[in-house]
Order: structure tokens, then sequence, then C-alpha cells
């Protein structure tokens, strides 16, 4: 369970870098140090722009205050479906310049790479579980199998 707390920490820490979520919700001095949750602030490359943030907070309230509501945003795609013409990547591409100590935090965060652990040992679950005969069960069965097991042995 510790470990999936960390997990949520890390993904609710991560929310800083949306602008969307930021405009809904503010920023505060709080928001940009709870990112210590991540080990890759104490990298030589990274703690300099993560101790500099701060001084950029107010800058990163003034650019997300500019962007426009999203009720401006809304565009009606082909089937008929409203969602949010907001491109993350693009706004943070214009940002850059202007956020330096934020977008480099932001790569560092996105370029992170968990390990492959629990996947590696559900794989390794299904190849003892089920022989060949066996691979042409249903897709449910299987899941279901896998997920008990995997559940009963993490705990």
């Amino acid at each position: 369970m510790k470990y999936r707390s960390a997990q949520v920490s890390r993904m609710k820490a991560a929310r800083v870098f949306d602008p969307r979520h930021v405009g809904a919700n503010g920023i505060s001095e709080a928001a940009v140090t709870a990112l210590s949750c991540f080990k890759l602030v104490e990298h030589p490359r990274v703690k300099p722009h993560y101790k500099a943030m701060l001084a950029e907070v107010t800058k990163y309230k003034v650019a997300v205050a500019s962007l426009p509501p999203l009720s401006e945003r809304q565009v009606k795609g082909r089937n008929g479906k409203v969602s949010d013409s907001f491109c993350f990547k693009k706004w943070w591409n214009e940002k850059k310049a202007d956020l330096p100590h934020f977008f480099e935090v932001l790569r560092a965060v996105l370029t992170h790479t968990p390990n492959s652990c629990a996947a590696e040992r559900v794989f390794s679950l299904l190849t003892a579980t089920f022989n060949h005969d066996q691979r042409s069960a249903y897709a449910d069965y299987i899941e279901t199998s896998l997920m008990l097991q995997f559940n009963k042995r993490s705990r």
C-alpha cells in the first residue's frame, strides 16, 4: 500500500504542470515543493531548475491566466463529440522561453521511466499458468485469473 500512495502523491504533484488544472485550482509554493516526491529533483542537472521554479510561479500564473476558457477551446469533432482543443505540448513549447525552469523540470518528469517489474511479473504468471493448449481461452478468463494471482502474491 505504501508504494501505491507514493505513486498517487507523484501523480498529484505532477498536476502542477497542467495549465488547465492550475487555471481551475491555482498554484502555490506548496504545490511546487510537492515535486520533491520525485527522486529526480535531486539530480545535479535538475536540482537547480527545481529550486528556481519558485521564482517563476508568478510568471506561470500569468501564462495560465492567458489560457482561453474551456468554452472557447471546445471543438466539435467529426463524430459529433465535443472535445477540448488544448494542446499540452504546443502550450509548453510556446512557454519554454518564459518558464525555463518549469520546462526543464517538466522534461525530467516526463522522461522519467518507472520500472517494469509489475509488467514482467504478469507475463511470468501468464507463462506459468497457461500452456500452449490454453492460449485460446477467453480473454476475460485469462485476465481474471492473472488479476487474482497477481493480487494474491502482491500482499
